[in-house]
């Protein structure tokens, strides 16, 4: 008998491409108390060459409207950039390198400062996705996006540029729900599949991590499931159906190429709730 063989099986698809995995989600209440002045309007924008050294650069604007807001900058470089719109002429700049540091100060901006004071923050809130916590974004590997609008439901965002990078990467746990919510319970890791195309046999790596810290990668706990990746032929890595083995979540899939990965790289991962 297969353990919880009546629970269902749900696939995690990792997927290299330019709209695959994102790297963070972001939502935005409203929790300004100014009748007067909402903040009702919020928006991100991301250049992937925007920055000072011509790197990415991640523009949140919240405000009153989209003629009137407040723009924070996130960015590896230590110089803030002119609002792309021009409506802020002096736009908060914050230095970031990695997607962890980045995560911890959106959040920074959303969380009421101190609850004896009457300092609010201004509502954002992001999660990391499908990266690691120490994952750079001192580079100009991701896909633009222009002003969109966020609301309180997430919206996922940041998308590497596939052409440019060399690693997949998806997070995981239960409960998960669809719209991508990255929980802390149990789950049988059941069997995982993988189609790679690179350079040779031994040069596509698939490992699993236990990855319980949105901003903090020391975290991390190697599993004991790393392995090669044959070169351009779907593989069984893991088949576990028998005896699958239960993880806690969330769990870090990442497959990492040290010389290339072609676009279109995919892994399946089958997994189900060991919650009762």
């Amino acid at each position: 008998m297969i353990k919880n063989s009546k629970l269902p099986v749900r696939t995690a698809v990792i997927e290299l491409g330019d709209t695959k995995n994102a790297l963070m989600r972001i939502k935005f209440n409203d929790v300004s108390k100014n009748a007067s002045s909402p903040q009702n309007y919020a928006a991100i924008e991301i250049d992937a060459n925007g920055s000072s050294a011509s790197k990415l650069i991640v523009y949140l604007n919240i405000g009153a409207s989209s003629t009137d807001y407040t723009q924070y900058q996130f960015d590896a470089s230590a110089a803030a950039q002119t609002d792309p719109s021009g409506v802020d002429s002096s736009p908060t700049h914050t230095q970031v390198t990695t997607l962890g540091a980045m995560i911890k100060a959106i959040n920074a901006l959303g969380v009421k400062a101190n609850r004896h004071t009457s300092t609010e923050g201004i509502g954002i809130w992001a999660t990391r996705l499908h990266a690691p916590a120490d994952y750079s974004l001192d580079t100009d590997n991701f896909i633009d996006l222009a002003e969109t609008s966020i609301g309180a439901e997430f919206t996922e965002v940041l998308y590497k540029d596939a052409s440019e990078v060399l690693t997949i990467a998806y997070r995981l746990g239960v409960p998960d729900n669809i719209k991508g919510l990255v929980g802390a319970g149990q789950f049988d890791f059941i069997q995982a599949d993988a189609l790679v195309n690179s350079d040779s046999a031994t040069d596509c790596t698939f490992k699993m991590s236990y990855d319980p810290d949105e901003t903090d990668a020391t975290k991390e706990e190697e599993l004991g499931f790393t392995r090669s990746v044959p070169d351009n032929a779907w593989t069984t890595l893991w088949d576990n159906h028998e005896l699958p083995s239960v993880l806690r979540g969330p769990v870090l899939i990442e497959l990492t190429s040290s010389t290339s990965m072609a676009v279109g790289a995919k892994c399946l991962v089958n997994y189900r709730s060991s919650e009762v």
